[in-house]
Order: C-alpha cells, then sequence, then structure tokens
C-alpha cells in the first residue's frame, strides 16, 4: 500500500470527524461549512471568544488509514468517497411536561439552517416529525424538513395531539399501576421507574384511575390511592420490588384497577 493509499483526510468540524478517502473531498466540505457558519465564527472572534472560533472553524487533517479502520466511528465503512450532499433544513422544536395533562415549557424555531448527509437531521421529505418520551414526564417534539410552511403545519399538528391527547397508545398494567402507588407513597420512584415507557404509561393510568393527582410537577397518592395501597400491603407487605407481576393473593385489585382505567374500559366494551 502506497503512503497515500494508507492515508485519510478528515474534516474536522467543531467536534465532528467525517473521513475521506480524497483530500480534495475533505477541503471541500471544510470550505462549505466555513461559509455556512462565517458569522458565527466571526461574532466570537470578535466577542474575544478565540478558543470557541478556532475550535469552530473547519480544518483537514491526516489519519493513518488503520488508526481510522479500528477507532473511527463506523471504521472503513463510514468514510466517504465524495462530497456529502448539503441542504438547508428547517426545523421546530417543543418540550412539554405532565401526565395528566401536556403543558408546554419551551419551543424554538422556526429557523433554518445547512445540514449535511453524515447529520441525523438530513432528509429529503418536506417534514419529519419525532416525538420522544423523556425522564419525569417530559415529551419532547421535533419536526425538520426541507420545506418551512410543511414543518410548521407538521409542528401545529403534533402539538395539538400531544395536548389533546396524553393517554394516547396507553394501557393498563395493573402491577406497574400498584408499584406507582407504593414509589409515590415511599417516595421512592426506583420502584416503578423500570423504563421511561412504563414511568409515563403507568403513572398516567394511576391518574387516570383516580388513584393519583398531579400538582405541579409533584405526584401525590389521592385517599382512593391510599385506601387501594393499604389493602394491598395488608395482605401481601411486601409484593414487589423491581417488576410488575400481581401476586394471585392481589388479583382482585387488579379488577378493580381495570374497571375504574377509562381506556381499558373502551377497549373492552
Amino acid at each position: 500500500m502506497t503512503a497515500a493509499a494508507s492515508e485519510l483526510h478528515l474534516a474536522v468540524l467543531d467536534h465532528r470527524k467525517v473521513a475521506f478517502f480524497e483530500q480534495a473531498h475533505a477541503q471541500h466540505l471544510v470550505d462549505q461549512w466555513n461559509k455556512a457558519h462565517a458569522r458565527v465564527i466571526a461574532r466570537d472572534r470578535a466577542e474575544g471568544l478565540h478558543d470557541a472560533a478556532e475550535r469552530f472553524t473547519g480544518k483537514v487533517e491526516a489519519c493513518e488509514r488503520a488508526h481510522w479502520e479500528r477507532f473511527g466511528p463506523g471504521g472503513l465503512s463510514a468514510v466517504w468517497d465524495r462530497v456529502p450532499q448539503q441542504q438547508r433544513i428547517y426545523s421546530r422544536s417543543a418540550t412539554f411536561v405532565g401526565f395528566a395533562s401536556r403543558r408546554q415549557v419551551n419551543e424554538f424555531g422556526p429557523g433554518g439552517m445547512p445540514v449535511w448527509e453524515f447529520m441525523s437531521t438530513f432528509t429529503d421529505r418536506p417534514a419529519v416529525t419525532q416525538i420522544d418520551m423523556r425522564a419525569r414526564g417530559t415529551v419532547t417534539l421535533s419536526v425538520h424538513g426541507l420545506e418551512q410552511q410543511a414543518v410548521n403545519t407538521a409542528f401545529t399538528a403534533a402539538v395539538a395531539g400531544i395536548q389533546s391527547n396524553p393517554n394516547r397508545d396507553d394501557h393498563l398494567d395493573a402491577g406497574m399501576v400498584l408499584l406507582v402507588l407504593r414509589g409515590i407513597a415511599e417516595d421512592a420512584p426506583w420502584r416503578y421507574i423500570t423504563s421511561e415507557l412504563h414511568f409515563h404509561t403507568d403513572v398516567r393510568a394511576a391518574i387516570a384511575c383516580g388513584l393519583v393527582q398531579e400538582e405541579g410537577i409533584r405526584l401525590s397518592l389521592t385517599d382512593a390511592g391510599r385506601a387501594l395501597l393499604d389493602r394491598a400491603l395488608a395482605r401481601f407487605p411486601d409484593p414487589w420490588t423491581t417488576q410488575g407481576d400481581v401476586p394471585p393473593a392481589l388479583a382482585d385489585l387488579a379488577d378493580e384497577l381495570t374497571a375504574r382505567y377509562p381506556l381499558a374500559a373502551e377497549a373492552a366494551a
């Protein structure tokens, strides 16, 4: 292997490194990057943030092929043999909190920015919507795409859907609802946060059953929730630790929860 063939070329863009077989391709990407972000780089320099400006300025570096093959993200399969496509992508995002209802707490956009193929927000579609469930009942919404109007329309529709139907696609897991009650009573949320999905679904189910109430970001048992939990613990002092299977002795409580849960009742009708 010649010296040229054993060497790759990295476009270093802020904290990201994109590998190329050809130096010209890496340089072309760096030139695109620096032109697209010229205003930000110049502003940082003018404000005396020289380290930030230097870090954000794209540059080309050499890299041994063997080193990238072993340590580079994606190995040789991630090395480009052409210049990645560039698109101007528009985006909007928002964050919501709450279980029984969704309250919007912040919003970003609309805004457009250059995006390249190697970035997660690159798309050839007018609008792409992503909704993610996070810890403590938080929902994040992001919409990005090629067409600003399509992004705005999709964003508005997604916001309405999140706020109007917080229980969409939920189910009732009686054992996990009982874990929620115990975790709240003991101020031990580790008992019921077995996964982000369960955290959302089971807390909302407990609220729908009238067993838990939500005041701001605080969750507490209702009188009905406390009474049901006391009945469970009196019968089986330590029925669950990290999983929500309902012991046979509590089967009647599981039936009671099913009767309380509006979505379960609708599904059975």
